[in-house]
């Protein structure tokens, strides 16, 4: 996010200034989240067949004072950041004093137009701000994606038999049918399978060692409860002998 503002200001003569502030937490209540009320309550009851539909159920969702605006992006508008990002900002971010900037401890950060300095908060006092050097590096920034993602074969496979079963309406065929799969499945699937099994591996030796690390308290444990059972037993013999005295 950081290195996307740091590099998109420049390119906007209307915009000087961007300040981004973190949120507390616990204080998570933003602006944007009365928008997203508004929608999800506009689509509650609404069966959506294709994606291409949420584009006017978005605009509708409000009508007073106007419709939402909605801009549609295609896939090669959207650029890879994560690997811009190295080339932005550095991997320890530090002020002019050398001291380090964790990424934990901020609370705002302040971008400036045309500057390459970035100032930074990091608690509620004037003393709390630091700044660093930000685009240490060339900045290059590419496509995060050449074509539209395709999906899985299977998927399609299933998506497409819905359509025949006509659970998905005759209209809407033609946006499924169009979809790109994507080749190597099978590859994808085994590796998928890989992983499922290296994480059920993972599960049963962390099982295995969270038993190995009871064991000792399992001792102690019977331990007492021996004791305690030894203990009653001789309480219920002294108990039967005093009785059968004269």
């Amino acid at each position: 996010m950081l290195a996307m503002l740091f590099s998109t200001l420049p390119q906007h003569k209307s915009i000087q200034i961007i300040e981004m502030n973190f949120l507390l937490l616990g204080h998570l209540l933003m602006t944007v989240d009365s928008m997203h009320s508004v929608i999800e309550n506009n689509v509650r009851g609404i069966t959506v067949y294709v994606p291409s539909q949420w584009m006017t159920l978005l605009q509708t969702a409000r009508k007073n004072p106007d419709p939402y605006f909605v801009e549609v992006l295609t896939c090669k508008e959207f650029v890879d950041w994560k690997a811009a990002q190295d080339t932005i900002i550095p991997s320890a971010m530090r002020d002019p004093n050398k001291c380090r900037i964790l990424w934990s401890k901020l609370r705002s950060v302040k971008f400036t137009r045309n500057l390459s300095v970035v100032k930074f908060h990091t608690g509620f006092k004037e003393i709390d701000e630091r700044q660093a050097e930000f685009g240490h590096k060339k900045q290059v920034l590419k496509a995060a994606y050449a074509k539209k993602i395709p999906v899985l074969e299977v998927k399609k496979r299933d998506l497409v038999a819905l359509c025949k079963e006509k659970v998905i309406p005759q209209p809407f065929h033609h946006e499924y049918e169009s979809f790109k799969t994507l080749k190597g499945v099978k590859k994808v699937l085994l590796e998928t399978n890989k992983m499922k099994k290296q994480e059920k591996k993972t599960n049963h030796l962390k099982k295995s060692q969270w038993l190995s690390d009871l064991q000792p308290v399992l001792f102690v444990f019977k331990f007492w409860i021996k004791t305690v059972k030894l203990n009653c037993m001789f309480f219920l013999d002294t108990h039967f002998l005093l009785d059968t005295l004269p």
